[in-house]
């Protein structure tokens, strides 16, 4: 998604759908879907890729890999194309010396002067400069306009405009008629592609709390089944299984401690600032860490049911809703947008 058209798209596709309601967030590039439960979940990933979108399922409340690779990469060979582009294009002085100065390098060669050099050498460097911006580094938004050829966003708008500047200043440079708007697709596209980086920088900060939640989880557990210990993953603990909690470990799920004496550090779960003495009989929080002692805890919840579980999925929640004044923004910004 690029841009607020993208989330109404989205939303107004999964509308067509009898029973669907949805609401999409920008900033964690999720939906959440009020739906039929005998609907298949299939079908929604379907009418949102027949929008023109990619979506796969979210299990578990899932990291949704919001990091942008090559983010930066592009900003970076962006501003190497398109600031002097503008720069040459912009000071007018700098025309004369340089279209002098080609003319010179080109005849010590013996190379063919293109046509109109003696007038408009400079924007023929304009358009050589900017050409590796046009079809190289802004292949992304190509890319995803002729893939939503049917299904028009803001990828279209841009690329559209850039290519139709750059068109047409080839034809003004070469025919020596019209104005060149070489610099106007390259700055255009610079601006997107810097939008672009910061909106990734930004999408990162808004997630970084569901990723420090998803981070406290342990991954594997050590219990206690048939008086042998078995290291098993998280994910088959079942209420009722005995597990141990070394010092320094966290607690792998809710439970209630039936054996040994430690104290627990619960800040990064309740906000305590002081450690929680336990005992037999004693509720632990999954997540927690043990301080000192080795305990044993009997789970009373697993999976969804857990307290993390549960805060995660508030915040997935909170993340994932509107406020009344961001539909209606968003609602009015369909009206500019594809």
């Amino acid at each position: 998604m690029t841009c607020s058209s993208c989330v109404n798209s989205i939303e107004r596709a999964l509308g067509e759908i009898p029973g669907v309601s949805a609401s999409v967030n920008f900033a964690s590039e999720t939906v959440h879907v009020l739906a039929p439960s005998e609907l298949n979940a299939d079908i929604l990933v379907k009418k949102i890729k027949s929008a023109g979108y990619e979506a796969t399922l979210l299990e578990n409340h899932a990291d949704p890999a919001l990091h942008r690779k090559g983010a930066s990469r592009a900003l970076f060979f962006a501003a190497i194309f398109a600031i002097p582009s503008v720069v040459i294009s912009m000071v007018m002085d700098w025309h004369q010396p340089i279209n002098d100065w080609l003319i010179s390098l080109f005849n010590s060669y013996s190379i063919p002067l293109p046509p109109h050099a003696e007038h408009n050498f400079a924007s023929w460097l304009v358009l050589a400069i900017t050409t590796p911006l046009i079809l190289f580094v802004a292949w992304p938004i190509h890319r995803a306009a002729i893939k939503n050829i049917f299904h028009p966003t803001m990828d279209t708008l841009v690329s559209l405009g850039a290519i139709s500047a750059y068109t047409w200043s080839i034809y003004a440079t070469y025919s020596g008629e019209g104005d060149v708007y070489t610099e106007v697709a390259a700055g255009v596209l610079f601006f997107v592609i810097l939008g672009r980086y910061l909106e990734s920088r930004a999408k990162k900060s808004a997630s970084s709390a569901l990723s420090t939640l998803l981070a406290l989880g342990e991954k594997e557990v050590t219990v206690i089944r048939a008086g042998i210990e078995t290291l098993i993953p998280v994910t088959e603990l079942n209420i009722g299984d005995e597990f141990i909690v070394k010092p320094g470990a966290r607690i792998a799920t809710d439970g209630i401690v039936i054996s040994g004496q430690s104290s627990v550090n619960n800040s990064m779960i309740t906000g305590e600032s002081t450690p929680v003495d336990v005992a037999p009989g004693s509720l632990v929080i999954g997540s927690a860490m043990n301080n000192n002692g080795r305990i044993i805890v009997r789970a009373t919840r697993v999976g969804s049911d857990t307290e993390l579980a549960r805060i995660t999925a508030m915040v997935v929640s909170a993340q994932g809703s509107k406020t009344p004044i961001q539909a209606k923004a968003d609602k009015i910004a369909a009206y500019f947008v594809p």
